[in-house]
């Protein structure tokens, strides 16, 4: 199951959300597959795919929020975890996110293991103290699930 949270101004219609975690949708193979051959997970990512049949490859995708190093922008994105069936290799993580950040233009990166859904609830704190940065608005807080 996967969640997120979010906020979003009444007054002009602004939002912002983050989401996290797997869903039912994260595990229909082909989809992954397509993305993975379109290049939206980088050319390591496409050469496997191409090397291998599809039977050979386990794939689980998760969106997640990364965080700029250098500016802390949070920039929504998908990792996916690719397992070469009947083997003891370790999984290759791939990731699909801009390859600079947005805000300051910087590369973005993404660590494995930081509690990023923490560091999320906490900068919705600080957008819901300071308005809308469209109109200067009152935010509303939102949160979701799917699966």
């Amino acid at each position: 199951m996967g969640s997120g949270v979010g906020v979003y101004c009444e007054a002009c219609g602004w939002e912002r959300y983050f989401s996290f975690g797997r869903g039912l949708l994260s595990c229909r193979k082909d989809a992954c597959l397509e993305s993975i051959k379109a290049g939206e997970f980088g050319e390591l990512a496409q050469r496997m795919v191409n090397e291998l049949a599809s039977d050979e490859i386990e794939l689980q995708s998760e969106l997640t929020t990364f965080e700029c190093p250098h500016c802390r922008e949070l920039v929504s994105g998908e990792f996916m975890t690719a397992h070469r069936i009947g083997t003891d290799e370790m999984p290759v993580v791939f990731i699909a996110c801009g390859n600079v950040c947005p805000a300051c233009g910087e590369p973005m990166t993404w660590m494995r293991g930081v509690p990023i859904e923490a560091r999320v609830l906490k900068r919705v704190k600080k957008m819901l103290k300071k308005g809308c940065p469209e109109c200067g608005g009152k935010l509303q807080r939102s949160s979701y699930c799917w699966d």
